[in-house]
């Protein structure tokens, strides 16, 4: 587990990575997760979880207050081309040309995903492109969340303060230079039918074929399960291993999907206090 510098000081912040493909249901279950936990009580009624050690059991003696905040990797991307001034934005267009621009002047995602999705070479680009201020952006988040944590349990004597972050994003198992910041990753993952399914309805637009592409274009659960295993045999031995775990999002009903989050994530906390005396600096090379 991480534990984040900032100054002199050591943050409980465990920073929980969720990847998968797409239509796995990735972000609305890290959106409630932020929604029903944020500002959380974990103590006594929580006691009563599967799988909870008698570590766990020992430490949750102080009253702790959760910090669960959702990072949507897609949406700090998008934030660093919003603008025709933004340096990814023009390299953008001198990569993939004009037509990913829209007539109002800004990026056209569908139409760079078009370009992108089915084509490695192509998306090797965009992620050459993408990665490097990426990682600045999303250090700059955990740094935030990490000075909220440390002034709350210096104010605040009579709690503990725990932050959680979930880093989202559908690729993260393969992004080399994020992946060094997790703590932990939850790798979702959804029969390709279903997936075909939500597809559909959430974009109606794309045409049945393309929706195959997309989701073809993407690694199955056991690919990713293999190249992440291979990704952590042959890591710089300077960079530690980063635990993982699938979460199937198959359930019939998104209330259904969101209750089993809850208790995987509960369980998740419950083993996973992140003032033990493991961890590495945030500020680590990669």
């Amino acid at each position: 587990m991480v534990r984040l510098t900032h100054g002199n000081n050591l943050a409980p912040v465990c920073v929980l990575g969720v990847c998968g493909g797409i239509a796995s249901g990735k972000t609305k279950r890290c959106a409630h997760l932020a929604q029903a936990f944020d500002g959380a009580l974990f103590g006594e009624h929580h006691r009563s979880l599967p799988n909870i050690t008698r570590r766990a059991l020992d430490l949750i003696s102080l009253p702790t207050f959760l910090h669960v905040k959702h990072i949507n990797v897609d949406v700090v991307a998008h934030s660093l081309y919003a603008s025709p001034t933004q340096p990814v934005f023009t390299e953008l267009v001198k990569t993939f040309g004009e037509s990913i621009v829209s007539s109002e002047g800004h990026i056209n995602r569908q139409h760079l995903g078009t370009k992108v999705f089915g084509h490695p070479a192509e998306l090797a680009k965009l992620n050459q492109i993408m990665w490097p201020p990426l990682r600045r952006e999303i250090e700059g988040i955990l740094n935030a969340i990490t000075t909220k944590v440390i002034e709350s349990n210096t104010k605040d004597s009579g709690h503990r303060h725990v932050g959680y972050p979930l880093l989202e994003m559908a690729i993260l198992d393969e992004c080399d230079s994020l992946l060094p910041l997790l703590s932990h990753l939850w790798i979702c993952h959804v029969p390709p039918a279903i997936a075909l399914e939500r597809i559909k309805l959430r974009n109606p637009a794309l045409s049945p074929e393309e929706c195959k592409r997309r989701i073809a274009s993407q690694r199955t659960f056991r690919e990713r399960i293999e190249a992440f295993k291979m990704w952590s045999d042959s890591r710089p031995p300077h960079l530690k291993v980063v635990p993982f775990e699938g979460i199937e999002t198959a359930e019939d009903t998104l209330e259904r999907g969101l209750k089993a989050i809850e208790e995987t994530f509960m369980a998740y906390v419950a083993r996973s206090w992140p003032w033990q005396d493991k961890g590495v600096k945030m500020s680590q090379d990669t």
